[in-house]
């Protein structure tokens, strides 16, 4: 206000309604000087405040759009300010955490190390804590979050520290699938490598304890062409073509024999792609290896068994079978000579049938038997009589049992022999 006249009522009057400054006239030119440095200074006053007004609007509008959760809180760590991203994040109302102790929220396993790293913040202004811990959302489960703590107590626009959280559930998540993943790797008793494909070569880029004891213990593996690595001689043309699938995006399951410190072995071999590249085919790979050398020759010692049972029972007259206790047929060895002894011939007796198909009378008798032979561990005798194709006939059961399981069940060999001859003398001799 520039007046001529003026007074303490006038110049009151004119402050309360708001201007900035109030300067009455006077005689001479020096008053106009003043005069401009008056209006210079409530320009200058008034930009200054547009301008933090200004910068006011963008912080707040940086905070309530914020994805993280910025909020103050006091040495005790109670909530003086909640941005409105606690809605989102942690499914409460802003409004409804201000008061609220914030480390009544955090997951009792992990308060100890997050009042720890808060209280460096309390007492350090220049220490900016770094803490992860589970929060209790409004809706009873768990949020990872990740805070990181300014102490402004000393800044008297804030006067509390500052926490800034992020949501890092599923980082978390993701950290803790690859640590699994890493540990699947590194622990598991099954030689594991992976490969690069450069121009078709599978390259190593990594590889486990049990591929380095199993096929180089004593070799740098890391960059080395893992077929060179597994298989010599007509093994590594098969290598070879394993890649080749494997480098077309197949992913690959078959046995086959590799070279190993102890010599050649049998192994299942998986090579699984790890991702796509930008054409056909794949970048990289595991290549996964499976020692079954036991188990096939296990097999295989197997199949001479049977090969010599079903030698033998080509051999004798007699028929066997395998029976579980329950009844149940599990296998037959009959010779084509003794086939028509059978009731009802092979069908009869494959694999599943039970001993009620077979019997009638005598079921419950057939099953006591069985029973009986798992119960003492002793061979059981028993007689029946059976209608098969050439008519009645008699047999005599010799009935033991089989040590272990078979199929995950208790079992006996049921050894048969015609006594119908026998039977028929023994009647005559009654006579």
């Amino acid at each position: 206000l520039f007046t001529g006249k003026g007074s303490e009522e006038i110049a009151g009057e004119a402050i309360s309604a708001g201007v900035t400054d109030y300067l009455q006239k006077g005689a001479g030119t020096s008053q106009y000087a003043v005069l401009a440095n008056r209006i210079t200074n409530a320009v200058a006053q008034h930009r200054a405040e547009r301008s933090a007004e200004a910068t006011r609007r963008r912080y707040r509008s940086l905070i309530e759009e914020s994805t993280d959760v910025i909020t103050v809180v006091n040495t005790e760590g109670v909530f003086e300010y909640v941005s409105p991203a606690a809605e989102r994040i942690l499914g409460y109302e802003s409004e409804s955490l201000v008061g609220e102790n914030g480390f009544e929220y955090v997951h009792p396993d992990d308060r100890r190390q997050a009042l720890e790293e808060f209280g460096k913040s309390a007492a350090d202004p220049q220490c900016q804590a770094k803490v992860e811990f589970r929060f209790e959302r409004g809706d009873g489960e768990w949020v990872w979050l990740q805070n990181r703590s300014r102490n402004l107590l000393d800044d008297p626009d804030i006067e509390g520290i500052v926490v800034y959280s992020r949501d890092i559930t599923a980082e978390k998540d993701r950290r803790q699938r690859l640590e699994r993943h890493a540990s699947l790797f590194r622990d598991t008793s099954d030689p594991i490598a992976m490969v690069e494909f450069r121009d078709g070569t599978p390259v190593i880029c990594e590889a486990n304890d049990a591929f380095r004891s199993t096929f180089a213990p004593d070799t740098e593996l890391v960059g080395r062409d893992i077929d060179g690595i597994v298989a010599s001689g007509e093994r590594f043309e098969d290598a070879k073509e394993i890649t080749e699938r494997a480098v077309a995006g197949d992913t690959v399951r078959q046995e086959t024999i590799r070279d190993t410190v102890d010599g050649p072995r049998a192994f299942f071999c998986q090579t699984l792609p790890i991702e796509s590249g930008p054409t056909e085919g794949v970048d990289s790979a595991f290549a996964l290896y499976t020692d079954i050398t036991d188990l096939k020759e296990r097999e295989a010692e197997l199949e001479a068994t049977r090969k010599k049972a079903e030698a033998l029972a080509e051999a004798i007259p007699d028929v066997a079978f395998i029976k579980s206790v329950d009844g149940t047929y599990l296998d037959a060895f009959v010779s084509d000579e003794a086939e028509e002894l059978l009731y009802g011939g092979r069908d009869a007796y494959e694999s599943g049938q039970h001993v009620r198909d077979v019997f009638d009378d005598d079921v419950d008798r057939v099953l006591e038997t069985i029973r009986r032979a798992v119960e003492t561990g002793a061979i059981q005798t028993i007689e029946y009589e059976l209608e098969v194709p050439s008519g009645p006939r008699w047999f005599e059961g010799r009935v033991a049992p089989i040590p272990g399981t078979i199929e995950g069940e208790k079992a006996v060999v049921w050894v048969a022999r015609d006594v119908t001859e026998r039977r028929e003398r023994e009647r005559g001799l009654e006579e």
